[in-house]
């Protein structure tokens, strides 16, 4: 009877094991970065992360991504990590959130080239879902996509 028990008890934990889907290497390489870099943890709250830059790709882009972003400051899904020195874009509204944004200008791009351009990364479910990085051509429509995300 014992035997059975603990056979039982056996499959039961692979069965458990088995089905708890793992977080993908990309999720797990951010919640890395925020963890040590930040000491804040990714839960299943965030569901956007925006990526301020400059400097990078194009600067009037960053500049209206950087104000379209900022309406969301509010939102307590979103978070914000703010790699911009000021040189383009203005980064004092940022400056005075105190809870979801963060501020790293000497990030590795080498390790986090995720965040080397702007941009905003959707997650559900602690996975990566969708990633928009803002492109000078197709700006219009990218405000438009996250600005229906967000609001539905």
């Amino acid at each position: 009877m014992k035997t059975l028990q603990i056979a039982f008890i056996s499959i039961l934990t692979i069965l458990f094991l088995g089905c708890s889907a793992p977080k993908s290497k990309d999720f797990e390489h951010l919640e890395k970065y925020f963890k040590e870099v930040h000491n804040f943890t990714l839960d299943n709250k965030i569901n956007q992360i925006f990526v301020i830059t400059e400097g990078v790709g194009c600067s009037e882009c960053d500049k209206t991504f950087s104000k379209a972003a900022f309406d969301y400051s509010q939102n307590e899904n979103s978070i914000f990590l703010v790699s911009a020195i000021g040189k383009f874009i203005d980064i004092q509204p940022f400056l005075m959130l105190d809870k979801n944004c963060f501020f790293d200008c000497e990030f590795n791009r080498t390790e986090y080239s995720e965040f080397e351009n702007s941009r905003v990364i959707f997650l559900k479910n602690k996975e990566i879902d969708t990633v928009i990085i803002i492109d000078y051509n197709e700006i219009k429509q990218q405000l438009e996509y996250f600005k229906n995300r967000i609001c539905n």
